[in-house]
């Protein structure tokens, strides 16, 4: 081998030897680092795990207290149970028998009160039940309404079918249908009557009237005295409403014809109460034979 290529040689090996230097620190380093990481994921689970540890301790004293809460209610409890039957027993004999007989008292008394009512009900449904079999005939007819309102009975009359509009005097057909009520309600037991006027919401001024209110009053003063000469003799009177009661749509015909009505208002007198169950008498005990010793 000549110098020339002892010297190539030579040259070849020792670029060779650095490069492997070279890798073999860059692994050297990278190793390191991933130590290094390595090391401080199992630094961080420690104190994870350290720290859930030290909770399960702060849960587990948690839950101990709880126990002993519970345990401590418990016997709170026991010995008030316990107390409440000591007071129970001890009032049974002193103030059992005054508060049964006080709740019996106001049982008997709340049951007297619903009696009462409903006999008052059936009493006025019966009434209201007889004025409306009375006037079924011109209710037929569609020339009055009957209705209950409340404790009375109401007679409905289109104002039409006793006066012509605007007037005060009863004309032909409705002195047919004011003798036809005169006889349904002459007919009946105690009540009192009240004649309601009513119309529309229009204005009404004339030379006779100067409002709606002094029309209406003076209708319902016809149709009173129209009854009372008939031969009417049970308290009655005469009430003007104007059309401060509308039933019907004031801006419609239909409905102010509606309006203008005359209401018979009939209360009949409150019904006598119940009749009062009398207690049953005591059976007499048969009292006991003497025996020839006594």
């Amino acid at each position: 081998m000549t110098w020339i290529s002892l010297l190539l040689f030579s040259c070849v090996s020792k670029g060779s030897h650095e490069l492997v230097e070279v890798q073999l620190d860059a692994t050297r380093t990278a190793l390191n680092a991933r130590s290094a990481s390595c090391y401080q994921e199992v630094m961080d689970l420690e104190a994870g795990l350290q720290a859930q540890r030290e909770e399960l301790a702060k849960l587990s004293d948690t839950s101990t207290a709880l126990v002993e809460k519970l345990d401590q209610q418990g016997r709170e409890l026991d010995a008030a149970r316990g107390e409440l039957g000591r007071l129970l027993s001890a009032a049974e004999d002193e103030e059992g028998a005054a508060l049964i007989e006080a709740s019996a008292q106001q049982m008997q008394d709340a049951m007297a009160a619903l009696s009462h009512t409903e006999f008052q009900t059936t009493q006025r449904l019966r009434r209201h039940m007889e004025w409306k079999n009375r006037f079924a005939a011109l209710e037929e007819e569609g020339r009055v309404s009957v209705f209950p309102q409340g404790a009375r009975t109401v007679i409905r009359i289109p104002t039409k079918q006793i006066f012509n509009e605007g007037r005060v005097s009863v004309s032909p057909r409705g002195d047919v249908l004011l003798k036809a009520l005169t006889e349904a309600l002459t007919t009946t037991g105690d009540h009192s009557l009240e004649v309601m006027a009513h119309t529309d919401s229009r204005p009404y001024h004339t030379a006779d009237y100067n409002s709606a209110w002094e029309l209406t009053f003076a209708q319902a003063m016809t149709v009173v005295r129209t009854l009372q000469q008939a031969g009417i003799d049970t308290p009655i009177s005469a009430s003007s409403a104007a059309g401060l009661h509308a039933i019907g749509d004031n801006e419609t015909a239909e409905g102010r014809d509606m309006n203008r009505r005359i209401e018979l208002i009939i209360m009949s007198a409150p019904p006598a109460p119940p009749p009062k169950v009398e207690d049953a008498p005591e059976e007499e005990t048969p009292e006991r034979e003497r025996t020839p010793q006594e």
